[in-house]
């Protein structure tokens, strides 16, 4: 991030990258990957979540999950460590990633959703949802961020197999090839398993929203939708 991108609120960070499958399995990966993910977790406070899934649509696709408490600030400090060199390092020297397929940044919605369910944890079962959403006006898109926000403390009580629903603004242009821009919506769900989902999609008040979004005459573009299967390496929240 550039000095001008510097910010100081929580942040998310989405980047997905492809493997050599010629040079490694997914597994073997995913094993080199772990050892900073557990240093993560041992050594960096203020990363909130840094974790692994695989794109349901292509194996070959790894997500890596990050949320810094402090912004660029504890990025910093998380790529600083000796352990994110070595990761680097290993996995150069091995030639274990074919390509970095996207990225993008956002900073999250203060005040809306939930980022972790403590008494569950993620298992391999558990799936994420991303979208990303572009709205033709942006008090369009507030008005969705309000509407929302009131559905998502509803879920948060009701729903345990939801894990995670909250989102963010993205930060800057996103890199390759999701489309998104700065200030489109990044929605983050995660699901203990495939019949969570449905448990979410199929609720009352969820068909309620969608109907009223409908009745608004809400415009918005859905830019992008991704389904990734938790690999159970890293950690979802502290």
């Amino acid at each position: 991030m550039s000095d001008q991108e510097k910010v100081s609120v929580p942040i998310t960070a989405i980047v997905e990258y492809q493997i050599r499958p010629e040079n490694n399995t997914m597994r073997e990966w995913l094993d080199v990957w772990s050892k900073r993910g557990l240093d993560a977790q041992q050594g960096e406070p203020e990363t909130n979540a840094y974790a692994t899934a695989v794109n349901l649509d292509d194996p070959n696709n790894v997500m890596v999950f990050e949320r810094y408490a402090n912004g660029t600030t504890s990025v910093t400090r998380h790529t600083q460590r000796q352990a994110h060199a070595d990761l680097m390092q290993e996995m150069g020297e091995r030639n274990m990633t074919k390509r970095q397929v996207m990225t993008t940044v956002f900073s999250d919605l203060p005040n809306f959703g939930f980022w972790s369910r403590p008494s569950a944890l993620p298992t391999t079962s558990s799936r994420l949802t991303l979208l990303g959403l572009r709205f033709s006006k942006p008090a369009m898109q507030a008005r969705w961020i309000q509407m929302v926000g009131e559905h998502a403390a509803y879920c948060r009580a009701q729903e345990e197999p939801t894990l995670i629903y909250s989102a963010g603004l993205a930060s800057r242009d996103a890199q390759k090839e999701i489309g998104v821009k700065a200030g489109d919506l990044i929605v983050v769900m995660l699901s203990a398993d495939e019949a969570g989902i449905g448990v979410h999609q199929n609720d009352a008040r969820h068909l309620k929203l969608q109907a009223a979004f409908a009745s608004q005459g809400m415009e918005r573009d859905l830019l992008f939708a991704r389904r990734y299967k938790v690999t159970g390496d890293g950690y979802w929240w502290r």
